[in-house]
């Protein structure tokens, strides 16, 4: 019985034997739109900065355009992500990876304000934030981020 010794090349792989990504994106195009739409809804975090601490709904709003943000930008790098190590010798998902990646560094910076702006909230106005109807379903995300509060420098203390 001969055995192949080796790595096999990704086109001497069968079928059956590879990973089936369908159930992500049904094709690059379906993918590499995503990510074009994705990117163009990246500028809508500047239209929150600076706005927590004004209504509760304004805080909602954000932490949901976020997460939302965050789950497409998760599905766009997973499968960019798998795609790229199918074949490494592949460069169209390299270039792929690379540019989710990107987006994942725009999207970080784009979103950094929004935990320092968070812990930045009056304790007593946030304790009646988390009161209200309109937040209680993010209680414990916000919680967890208030944690770091103490331990976290203010602005000006950062430019020092």
């Amino acid at each position: 019985m001969d055995a192949k010794v080796g790595t096999l090349k990704r086109d001497e792989v069968s079928e059956q034997s590879q990973w089936d990504l369908s159930g992500l994106y049904s094709s690059d195009e379906e993918w590499n739109s995503e990510l074009e739409a994705l990117e163009r809804e990246l500028p809508g975090y500047a239209s929150f900065q600076g706005t927590l601490a004004q209504t509760s709904a304004t805080l909602k709003a954000c932490i949901e355009f976020d997460m939302n943000f965050s789950r497409k930008l998760e599905k766009l790098y997973t499968f960019a992500h798998l795609k790229n190590d199918e074949d490494k010798t592949n460069s169209f998902y390299q270039g792929n990876f690379e540019k989710v990646m990107r987006l994942l560094n725009e999207a970080g910076s784009a979103s950094s304000f929004i935990r320092p702006e968070i812990m930045a909230i009056p304790q007593d106005q946030m304790a009646q934030f988390l009161e209200e109807k309109e937040i209680e379903f993010y209680k414990y995300h916000l919680e967890q981020i208030l944690r770091y509060r103490e331990h976290t420098l203010t602005d000006k203390e950062e430019k020092l």
